[in-house]
């Protein structure tokens, strides 16, 4: 059966009657009016049927259709208008007029570029029905600012729906049609979708398109699903005052995503960085240190202690300004404290301090030349150590460099030098118990030989001074003969 449509409170059919059935009607009319067996309610009755099935189609007339009443079309898009005729004649004709002398004689017509001067009523006028003219119009709606915005969305931990809320603006409160695309074969028809019980699955972008008339704008965001998101923090304390704190953060579960660090610690202390420092620490620094991480509005807090050690009192002492070899020089002012550990350290390989740890520590040395001393306190506890400023010691130099001993007599001879436990010794031979021999001491040399007095002795006798022979009256065995020098008050024997 045909189907109708009322447009201006007529009845049209929107398809025309084919020929036969044209005939046929007017027979069966012909038939009603002339035919009197049939009362006239009756007649009236088939008649009013017959021309609600057939409309007025079957008397050549017809209708025009331009579509809604209001259409709408984006500033610098396009829009197209068509007029639909219902039973068209033959060659109907066409003329269409429009805002700011808009003209055209097609049945569909575009208008490009559209601007706000396009906006307002298009009117169509048919002629070729049995009924012209016929019109219709429509108003259009030039929309200039439409636009969607869906933000990026993130599902932290322990969230488990998607909801998307896009902002319209432009469309002069004119609720839009929205079309939705995404992930797993996602689509939706309305303005604000919830996709709920969401898993990683659903991650991915979205595109949204709103459309009034011919007029479609669109965005695309993007929905991170985070299962988990873990901040650990770590730190290189326990630290002594001084040093240098560094804090260290890493982040799980963050799917590649960057994020935003914060910390926070004692005395105002904050920083944006992922792994920041802080360069010599006092004990204002002891104490709990926050970082928080934040990635699209998820968040995980993580804290660590931090704990700045004291250290020692620094250690004092005192060393003589010159000394001389071979002699104990006592280091004064220093006290050491219970607990702690004291290193001496030496310059230019000086001795070692003897009784470092004691409050009398002393110094020896077998060599002349400038030592410069530093000591160390340390807790063994914290592993945090104070180191005293220097102090420098000139040590004179006094020194016997090997003489050449020669034999004087015709029974004995004197066998070369040996070097026996650390002391040069020399073999006499053939000398009687009773004999004597004539030692010539010669080339005796020192570092400052020119200022360097000597002495010489035999065994227990009597010391000879800056001499050259001497006759000695040695007896079997060991017979010990010391030079001994002397310069600035220090002397050295050997």
């Amino acid at each position: 059966m045909d189907s109708f449509f009322f447009k201006q409170n007529k009845l049209f059919s929107k398809k025309q009657l084919p020929l036969h059935k044209t005939v046929a009607m007017l027979r069966l009319l012909k038939f009603l009016s002339t035919e009197k067996n049939i009362n006239a309610p009756l007649k009236s009755a088939v008649f009013i049927a017959l021309f609600c099935v057939f409309g007025l189609n079957a008397f050549g007339q017809c209708s025009v259709d331009v579509g809604p009443a209001t259409t709408y079309g984006c500033v610098g898009g396009s829009v197209t208008l068509t007029a639909t005729l219902t039973n068209p004649p033959a060659s109907p004709t066409y003329s269409w007029t429009g805002p700011g002398g808009f003209t055209s004689n097609s049945a569909s017509i575009t208008i490009s570029n559209l601007n706000v001067s396009n906006a307002g009523t298009y009117t169509v006028s048919v002629s070729g029905c049995t009924n012209s003219p016929i019109t219709d119009n429509l108003t259009l709606v030039v929309l200039e600012n439409f636009t969607i915005t869906q933000n990026n969305i993130t599902l932290c931990p322990g969230q488990n729906s998607i909801n998307f809320n896009p902002t319209i603006s432009g469309n002069n409160s004119v609720t839009p049609v929205y079309s939705w695309t995404g992930p797993n074969s996602f689509n939706s028809a309305l303005a604000n979708p919830v996709i709920s019980s969401a898993t990683s699955t659903n991650a991915g972008a979205y595109n949204v398109t709103a459309t009034l008339g011919q007029c479609s704008v669109s965005d695309a965001a993007n929905v991170l699903v985070l299962n988990n998101l873990n901040v650990s923090a770590s730190s290189n304390g326990p630290l002594c005052v001084g040093q240098n704190l560094n804090l260290s953060s890493s982040v799980t579960g963050n799917s590649g995503q960057s994020v935003n660090y914060s910390w926070t610690g004692p005395n105002g202390y904050t920083s944006s960085l992922a792994n920041p420092t802080i360069s010599n620490v006092s004990s204002a620094q002891n104490g709990t240190y926050t970082v928080t991480v934040t990635l699209s509005g998820c968040t995980d807090t993580e804290q660590i202690p931090v704990i700045v050690n004291s250290n020692p009192t620094t250690p004092t002492f005192t060393i003589p300004a010159i000394g001389c070899p071979q002699v104990s020089i006592p280091i004064s002012g220093f006290t050491p404290v219970t607990g702690l550990t004291y290193v001496w350290n030496a310059t230019n390989s000086g001795p070692n301090v003897n009784g470092g740890n004691t409050s009398t520590p002393t110094l020896n040395f077998n060599t002349g030349g400038n030592f410069s001393y530093t000591v160390t306190a340390t807790n063994p506890t914290t592993g945090c150590s104070s180191t005293s400023v220097s102090d420098a010691i000139n040590i004179t130099s006094v020194d016997v460099f090997n003489p050449d001993i020669s034999y004087s007599g015709t029974q004995n001879y004197l066998a070369p030098a040996e070097l026996y436990a650390g002391v040069y010794t020399y073999d006499v031979c053939n000398v009687t118990v009773t004999g004597s021999i004539q030692l010539s001491i010669v080339n005796i040399t020192s570092t400052n030989n020119n200022n360097t007095t000597y002495t010489f002795s035999w065994g227990t006798g009597t010391p000879l001074n800056n001499f050259t022979n001497a006759t000695q009256s040695p007896v079997l065995g060991n017979n010990p003969f010391t030079i001994t020098a002397s310069y600035l008050g220090c002397t050295v024997s050997e």
